[in-house]
């Protein structure tokens, strides 16, 4: 008998978009088995002049398909594998909320705290504190208000600059433009202030309470915050596909700098199908996994609003189904992990590299509805969006039940 398994998707791309031009081949029909989705994927890097890219399509009891596609490095002709470690790029953000909520749990805070109580040293501005401070769940739920990071912050590379330096680097972005708690707008600062309060509760650099309450058990074996060696990881390359992009340290780096291969982010969507457990341990309860996945602090959620931007986890619907994850980029590629816990589908997620040009928050895909910005789904962009709608939103494989 065959059935359709729920999984999660995890797809890590580098990529130009210099065939933006390109008119897409016709559609194929959905695949029918790994291999005949895998043959897609390769025709599909193929016929865009996308490098590579790192795929993980896993449900509850194990993986479905793990695996590098294309090259990692183009000069050296390096091969994409499972090993290969790509930039996920704000994928990175859950692991705030991941530890704020590990604290929530040991009752060393609250997501109702307000910031300017557990951090004072750190810089904002919310002429409405008196009455509407700056809560940690708004940190996390990008309803504090602020600007999203500026330019100076966004340029400066400063690879063994602390947490706290960054944040006082710039901190001008960190003004409240309305009530916070009332409105979502994403901004990259605010999980790097909860980490920030991650690091002054616990006395631990925030990358290193990640590593071990986190990447260890959860068995992401590879995962890193800081540049690896290079030939553990992919090229990311400009528009051209040739000239390489330097590696970018992000400032913020909890905000979006982690690395990681298709057997790390594996592991990591099976700890989201399997609610915050690993191997049958309880990493974290699966109440804090419930609660990432549902918005509270905006107006809208207030009044009932569950589809929303939750704890760095949004949702997205899909043909009547709901879909949880976070996307992610950098110059040079982006990221996808897409999940639906509740229903027995498998449903491939890609997200393209933006061309300049084209604004942030243009959504191309004509059969995703979309309910925030930056939705999960196939949001593609340039004229790649034809071969998006191929890539993700039409690939569904049955798979035989075991």
């Amino acid at each position: 008998m065959r059935s359709l398994r729920t999984v999660l998707l995890c797809c890590l791309l580098a990529l130009p978009c210099f065939a933006a031009d390109k008119k897409p081949s016709p559609t194929p029909a959905p695949a029918q088995s790994v291999d005949e989705l895998r043959e897609q994927l390769l025709q599909i890097l193929e016929e865009t002049h996308t490098p590579g890219a790192s795929v993980a399509i896993v449900h509850r009891d194990g993986p479905e398909l793990v695996t590098g596609l294309g090259l990692a490095d183009v000069a050296g002709n390096r091969a994409a594998t499972s090993d290969t470690l790509f930039r996920i790029g704000s994928t990175s953000k859950a692991f705030a909320s991941l530890s704020i909520l590990q604290l929530v749990n040991e009752g060393k805070l609250s997501l109702d705290d307000p910031v300017r109580k557990l951090v004072p040293e750190v810089w904002f501005e919310n002429r409405w504190e008196a009455s509407d401070p700056v809560r940690v769940v708004h940190l996390l739920e990008h309803t504090t208000g602020w600007d999203d990071m500026h330019l100076r912050e966004y340029a400066k590379d400063a690879p063994s600059m602390s947490l706290r330096d960054a944040l006082d680097y710039d901190h001008h972005s960190r003004t409240s433009r309305w009530p916070p708690g009332t409105r979502m707008a994403y901004c990259n600062s605010g999980p790097a202030v909860a980490a920030y309060i991650v690091e002054k509760i616990t006395g631990k650099r925030f990358e290193d309470y990640v590593q071990q309450h986190f990447f260890t058990p959860i068995g992401m074996k590879t995962a890193t915050y800081f540049q690896p060696d290079a030939a553990a990881t992919t090229t990311l390359y400009h528009d051209d596909g040739k000239t390489p992009y330097r590696y970018w340290n992000i400032l913020l780096r909890p905000a979006g700098s982690i690395n990681a291969s298709a057997n790390d982010m594996a592991a990591y969507l099976s700890f989201y199908l399997n609610r915050g457990a690993v191997h049958g341990a309880q990493i974290m309860p699966a109440a804090s996994i419930d609660r990432m996945e549902v918005p509270a602090s905006t107006w809208a959620a207030k009044d009932g609003l569950k589809c929303g931007y939750g704890l760095s986890n949004y949702c997205s619907i899909y043909d009547g189904f709901v879909y949880h994850g976070h996307n992610g980029g950098v110059e040079g590629g982006l990221t996808e992990l897409a999940y639906m816990p509740d229903w027995r589908w498998i449903f491939f997620q890609h997200q393209r590299r933006q061309r300049p040009g084209v604004p942030a928050n243009w959504r191309a895909h004509p059969r995703i509805h979309h309910t925030q910005p930056n939705q999960t789904g196939c949001a593609g962009r340039c004229s790649f969006a034809g071969e998006c709608r191929r890539l993700c939103g039409l690939v569904r494989i049955r798979l035989a039940q075991s």
